[in-house]
């Protein structure tokens, strides 16, 4: 049996929203676990959270910690909710963190940085990986058949946009936050459009948004990963922002984006550009903290 340090924290909120949560397993600089024991780890918490983040420091190294991250599916490459999550918990529990204005981490995406304005906005902001931008043979009827919408409801004036920001994601622009959120897909149907057409994450977005001090109302379904929709996500949004700087030349710097079904109570994801790169930011809460007992493999 492994007794390990575990802490469930809620991304993307202060206490008012939902937040997405993910589940966090921290270990000391010489412990280890092997692919399949955080797989295993991960499938016994994936009804619990979307994602479990694997957190080792690496001091001395390039990097101050590495960081896995495991849906109850599959090893996922980046994961920005789980590092906002974890992230803003070390700075608020270290003071080490606490007065160091950023640090590095070790993804499978490369070297990340962190930057702590805990102070300022009790935010955290990660850097997201580059954007590859990819062509698609995706039709307007055919995205609109696998999301469940009228094909009137996607917005004409801009076109679908499919890169990679650490998964390979879709941006389908819809004309209306009512049509994002009366917006009701299915499982098998969003996963096979992914299968046929090797896209991890599938992300809905307006400029019609609730709140006019927001820029965006989105929702994010990664059926790749092994469930529908993501409450409050770091990656698929930094590939809108993305595409708002590079292919839309939008001048303003920062981008705040409402997220999810609740109309009044939004998961808030703010971006903002640091030269080349997006900056994902936003706060997190801890809800559990304790020991996770793994008793080993499953026969």
């Amino acid at each position: 049996m492994k007794v390990l340090n575990f802490r469930k924290i809620d991304a993307f909120t202060s206490g008012l929203s939902s937040g997405n949560p993910a589940a966090c397993i921290l270990l000391s600089d010489n412990e280890k676990l092997s692919e399949k024991e955080m797989q295993n780890i991960a499938s016994e918490l994936g009804d619990f959270v979307c994602e479990t983040a694997f957190v080792r420091p690496v001091s001395g190294e390039e990097a101050d910690f590495e960081f896995r991250y495991f849906s109850k599916e599959a090893e996922v490459p980046f994961c920005g909710h789980a590092t906002i999550a974890v992230c803003h918990n070390l700075i608020r529990e270290s003071q080490l963190f606490t007065e160091s204005n950023s640090f590095k981490i070790k993804t499978k995406n490369g070297i990340l940085s962190i930057f702590n304005e805990y102070k300022t906005e009790n935010s955290v902001y990660i850097e997201a990986p580059e954007p590859c931008f990819h062509e698609h043979d995706v039709s307007i009827n055919e995205m609109a058949d696998a999301i469940n919408l009228n094909p009137d409801e996607i917005d004409k004036d801009d076109k679908l946009i499919c890169l990679n920001v650490g998964q390979k994601i879709i941006l389908v622009p819809i004309m209306t936050y009512n049509s994002i959120i009366q917006c009701k897909p299915e499982f098998d149907k969003m996963k096979s459009f992914s299968d046929k057409h090797g896209i991890d994450i599938i992300v809905i977005y307006s400029a019609d948004s609730v709140f006019q001090e927001n820029d965006f109302r989105t929702r994010v379904f990664p059926p790749a990963f092994g469930y529908l929709e993501d409450p409050a996500t770091g990656s698929g949004n930094a590939a809108l922002a993305y595409h708002q700087f590079i292919n839309c030349g939008r001048s303003e710097e920062k981008i705040t984006i409402e997220q999810g079904t609740d109309k009044l109570n939004p998961n808030i994801i703010k971006l903002k550009k640091n030269g080349s790169s997006v900056l994902i930011g936003g706060s997190a809460v801890m809800k559990i903290e304790g020991k996770y007992y793994y008793t080993g493999d499953p026969e």
